[in-house]
């Protein structure tokens, strides 16, 4: 290391000091008012899917939220506690990204730290389909699902104001006996060569007032992957025995990831789900990792062959986003907002 010839003793350990801090600030993140981000920092070049890992002690008191935005979006990714954030991010998708606010709430200050002009790097192929939840009501499906008992019925519609994040969210209600379930869908593309292998399922999803009666939330991708027009389902469901469950062509299946049981998750607040898969060009599923409220677990050996002969249209591309009901009878108020697919 080259140092500059000083006329001072002084001047030479200022100098120093100056190049510890920055060795030190280059090694162990970056800090300000009480946060400190090791990944990524400013200036930045990593890869995608991008590690995203941060602290927060609170400022002016105990730490109530912690979390994360890109740009001006309005959507935060919350960490995995109120004072850690380490998780696997999708949505950072190959390019250049000036400002990422870490943000910390400690009662009604706020404390931020800005990381700036940040580049990610990865597959050049990737398309990135956001706000589906915005599409016109005539484009969603919102059915009973023939393979749920009891009955199910309820509406969909795109609604403003609250709970929305930005300004506009999708709302799904229904009323149901004897665990009846309801099924969302709409078509987000087409590949009709068949290129795509891999897939993110990103959403927000809140639930108003209570989710007593919420038995599985189920989370499908699913494809037309070759020239027979077979389907591919990609199924992941946060299920009521406390796992995230995945589907094969033989049914549901217990995976090693451990869910909150649905009945538990917190109403009157936006939950964040990243859900990533592949297949191979046999029509085998592979799961590959959840992110739940800014933690981000890996599948173990869920796989299978996932493929149906359905004949739905070349190439066609649709997402599923179902309710099950919990109990005898009861009524479900949901919201999904940011509702993005990524694919390559």
């Amino acid at each position: 290391m080259l140092y500059k010839q000083s006329n001072s003793g002084s001047s030479v350990a200022a100098t120093m000091l100056v190049v510890v801090c920055v060795l030190a600030a280059s090694a162990f993140g970056q800090s300000g008012d009480n946060i400190t981000v090791t990944a990524p920092t400013t200036n930045s070049t990593v890869t995608w899917p991008v590690q995203v890992s941060a602290t927060f002690s609170g400022c002016g008191g105990t730490s109530t939220g912690f979390g994360y935005s890109v740009e001006s979006s309005p959507f935060i990714t919350w960490g995995q506690s109120t004072t850690v954030i380490n998780n696997t991010d999708y949505r950072l998708t190959p390019g250049n990204y000036s400002t990422i606010h870490f943000k910390g709430w400690s009662g009604t200050p706020l404390c931020e730290l800005n990381i700036t002009n940040v580049t990610v790097t990865g597959p050049s192929n990737i398309t990135t389909v956001p706000n589906i939840e915005d599409y016109p009501n005539s484009q969603w499906k919102w059915v009973k699902d023939t393979g749920t008992p009891g009955t199910a019925s309820g509406t969909t519609n795109l609604v403003n104001g609250s709970p929305c994040q930005d300004s506009e969210c999708r709302e799904f209600t229904m009323t149901f006996t004897d665990g009846g379930g309801m099924r969302g869908s709409t078509s987000f593309g087409s590949d009709p060569n068949h290129l795509a292998t891999h897939f993110v399922y990103d959403t927000y999803v809140y639930f108003l007032n209570t989710t007593e009666y919420v038995q599985n939330i189920e989370l499908d991708t699913n494809q037309v992957w070759d020239s027979n027009n077979d389907v591919l389902i990609y199924g992941l469901q946060c299920a009521n025995d406390g796992h995230w469950q995945y589907t094969t062509y033989s049914g549901w299946h217990d995976s090693n990831v451990t869910c909150p049981k649905p009945s538990t998750w917190s109403p009157n607040s936006w939950h964040h789900v990243q859900l990533a898969v592949h297949r191979d060009d046999s029509g085998n599923a592979y799961y590959d990792s959840v992110t739940l409220d800014g933690k981000t677990s890996n599948f173990t050996n869920a796989y299978g062959n996932s493929s149906f002969a359905l004949d739905w249209a070349a190439g066609d591309l649709v997402l599923n986003f179902q309710l099950d009901g919990l109990g005898a009878s009861g009524s479900i108020t949901a919201y999904v907002d940011g509702l993005t697919e990524i694919y390559w």
